[in-house]
């Protein structure tokens, strides 16, 4: 008890993890523990004898010439009320198939480790001799257990991560002839039958994650019969995959038990290190009203090679699993609940998971695959390409039918992966739909690699008209750019193609790039100060989409060699007599222009035209600085003939005087002078003060015209000396 007691004071209480948080909760698990990187086993023989019991177990579960290594984990020490809920262990090391416990002599009553797999559950008591002698038990990692409380005294116990290092892909299949022959022709006798189900899973024992499944992680069992059935697949001509399969059903109801407040979620136990429990208790807080879906399916391929498929999801048939118990009746079962949220009541997930081997006759995987997750699909159709430049006309019409199914998948909208299998394939009107299936009134995306490689291949002309009619002002000339930055070599078709699309779309460009903004007006209440960021930021986008519209139509003519065009663009934009657009618009987009076609092969004189015609024209609109204004006189009046508004409108053209006052009057009566001189532009601001009970304002002459003919000829001047 004082060695227990020592022990106890140099451990932590063990934890679990709910989610991302790591807790300690008496009501699921109460011991305590040691890690392995804090104590030290310093007698010789004890290594020995844990690989000696390694060894042993490994026999016992039938591994031969497998070696089995083992790993410590922790020290966990059980005292009097000390137990541990429901749970199974997670695979914390490569390989890893099963957890040794070591029972170390200490005096204690209780703590039976309860085992539990498929149905049927093992009790283990190590209280008898518990004082005198050690003992292990090993047990699969995803076999759920628990520990009774303990009644008296102390339970102390090492465990042990196994794992198989040694193991190979496959089996020595010499000693198993006899059962590969009968299962050999079972499955020759399934494919004859017209009326079985053309797709055959068979479920193993035992439950596994996406991220361990693979033949080197298989169980023993299922390792012997996933290997077999691979093999016969194989003889039998069939295609056979390592995958998952998982039942899952969504229901809604209420829950009437403790949560964790209102729309939290939460799952099974885990703890610090991975292990998950099935204590049910939170499951039966939940009351259920009804199921919303149920299905089952088969999800994450993995080949006789040990390639990864990632297939999501490809729906199966419950009745039709071959299985001695029922996949609901099996292991890898997981729940997950959310409570009400405002929107919506409590939910609940239940899952099963199973490692299973699943199979169908080769030479109706092209029948089958229409009907299983697109990404499988894709898988097929590269497979069955590759290496094969010239098809069967019949198979090649069966790819084509599968590619044309792929692209109906939703899965397939952002997928770009597959332009050399349909290159290979040859069919035009597939190529289109490929090629053409993000476009739309509002969207063009294009995939211009894709295209130039296509178009290059079989000819622009099949293409040409169902890409122009769908080339919008929105979307148009950025596209038709994008051709020309890919780097790509296009020929001279392709060239006159795409100098087709952008004569067919440039007057709706220059429409668009030249269309009048405004910018916001200076807000002069609070909430026009919360609006005037976002019209502010609009205003902006704007005006850069357009300077990037013009950019697009200098690099093209450019580029292609389009002089008529490039005049005509000219020509429109000198009908467009806004300085600013002129200056921040026209100008700078020149600019940054020709700077991005020093990287390109282009005709310098196009783009020279573009220059010389800014050129000219800041230089006649700006000949000279600004002259600020002799006088406080100032042009224009108010709209409006009320008291107020006339007073304005007679202190606006004197020359001596700079402000005046109104004084005394009804806030109200300030804000609409205010709101007038916004509207009418005039070069005046009101200072608006409250002197109980009315306000006073102040009227003051500005010079904002002046100062914005001077920020306009200084941006002017810039953009001459970048020209």
């Amino acid at each position: 008890a004082q060695q227990a007691q020592a022990l106890i004071e140099r451990s932590e209480q063990a934890p679990f993890g709910r989610r991302e948080a790591t807790i300690v909760d008496t009501d699921v698990r109460k011991n305590w523990q040691i890690g392995a990187a804090e104590f030290e086993l310093t007698n010789p023989q004890w290594q020995e004898a844990i690989q000696t019991a390694a060894d042993e177990i490994g026999k016992e579960l039938g591994l031969v010439d497998c070696e089995i290594s083992f790993e410590p984990y922790k020290l966990l020490i059980y005292e009097e009320g000390s137990f541990f809920a429901a749970h199974r262990d997670t695979e914390k090391i490569p390989n890893m198939f099963a957890t040794l416990v070591v029972n170390l002599p200490a005096a204690h009553q209780g703590g039976e480790l309860i085992i539990s797999h498929a149905g049927q559950s093992k009790r283990y008591s190590f209280a008898d001799n518990g004082l005198f002698e050690s003992s292990f038990v090993a047990f699969y990692a995803d076999c759920y257990h628990e520990v009774k409380p303990v009644t008296a005294g102390y339970r102390l116990c090492l465990i042990y991560n196994l794992a198989i290092t040694n193991r190979q892909q496959q089996p020595d299949l010499a000693q198993q002839l006899g059962i590969m022959a009968e299962i050999e022709q079972a499955l020759q006798s399934w494919k004859a039958d017209p009326d079985a189900a053309p797709i055959l899973t068979y479920l193993l024992e035992h439950s596994y994650s996406e991220q361990n499944l693979s033949m080197t992680n298989l169980k023993h069992s299922d390792f012997a019969k996933a290997s077999v059935l691979l093999n016969a697949a194989a003889h039998c001509g069939c295609q056979a995959y390592l995958c998952l399969v998982t039942y899952h059903q969504a229901s809604y109801g209420e829950v009437t038990g403790y949560g964790y407040g209102w729309g939290s979620r939460y799952d099974y136990y885990e703890d610090e290190d991975g292990m998950d429990d099935d204590d049910d208790t939170d499951e039966d807080d939940f009351e259920e009203y009804d199921v919303d879906e149920e299905r089952v399916y088969a999800h994450a391929f993995i080949t006789t090679n040990g390639d990864k498929i990632a297939v999501k999801e490809l729906a199966l048939n419950e009745d039709d699993l071959v299985t001695a118990v029922p996949l609901r009746d099996g292991p890898g079962r997981e729940v997950a609940i959310s409570e009400a949220t405002g929107n919506e009541g409590a939910t609940k997930d239940l899952w099963y998971h199973r490692g299973a081997v699943i199979l169908w006759p080769k030479e109706r995987e092209l029948e089958l695959v229409a009907s299983m997750d697109a990404t499988y699909g894709i898988y097929v159709l590269k497979r069955m390409l590759q290496g094969q430049p010239d098809l069967d006309a019949t198979v090649r019409q069966s790819l084509i039918q599968l590619a044309y199914h792929l692209l109906d998948s939703p899965l397939f909208y952002g997928y770009e992966g597959l332009s050399a299998e349909l290159i290979q394939l040859g069919d035009i009107e597939l190529l289109k739909k490929f090629l053409l299936r993000r476009t739309n009134s509002w969207s063009f995306e294009v995939d211009p690699v894709a295209l130039i490689e296509v178009a290059e291949t079989f000819g622009w002309h099949h293409f040409a008209d169902d890409i122009e009619a769908r080339l919008t002002a929105q979307n148009g000339m950025a596209w038709l750019d994008s051709l020309l930055q890919t780097g790509k070599p296009i020929s001279e078709e392709g060239q006159n193609t795409i100098k087709q699309w952008v004569e067919s779309r440039w007057e709706q460009s220059v429409t668009a790039a030249t269309r009048p903004l405004r910018a916001p007006a200076k807000p002069t209440t609070a909430p026009e100060q919360r609006r005037h960021a976002h019209e502010l930021q609009r205003f902006n986008d704007l005006m850069r989409a357009q300077q990037a519209e013009l950019i697009y139509l200098i690099r093209l003519t450019a580029c292609l060699n389009m002089a008529d065009v490039a005049q005509s663009i000219i020509a429109r934009l000198a009908e467009h007599t806004d300085q600013q657009f002129l200056i921040t618009t026209y100008g700078r987009a020149v600019v940054e222009a020709r700077l991005d076609l020093e990287q390109l092969a282009h005709q310098p004189a196009i783009a020279q035209r573009f220059a010389d015609a800014v050129r000219q024209r800041l230089q006649a609109e700006f000949p000279t600085p600004p002259a600020p204004p002799q006088d406080w006189s100032r042009a224009g009046q108010l709209a409006c003939d009320c008291e107020f508004c006339t007073q304005v409108n007679e202190f606006l053209p004197k020359p001596n005087v700079a402000s005046i006052g109104i004084y005394r009057t009804l806030k109200r009566n300030l804000l609409h002078v205010e709101g007038q001189i916004a509207k009418q532009q005039i070069e005046a601001e009101i200072d608006i003060r409250k002197r109980a009970p009315k306000f006073d304002g102040t009227i003051k002459k500005n010079q904002r015209h002046y100062e914005q003919q001077r920020q306009l000829y200084g941006a002017a001047q810039e953009i001459l000396g970048l020209l």
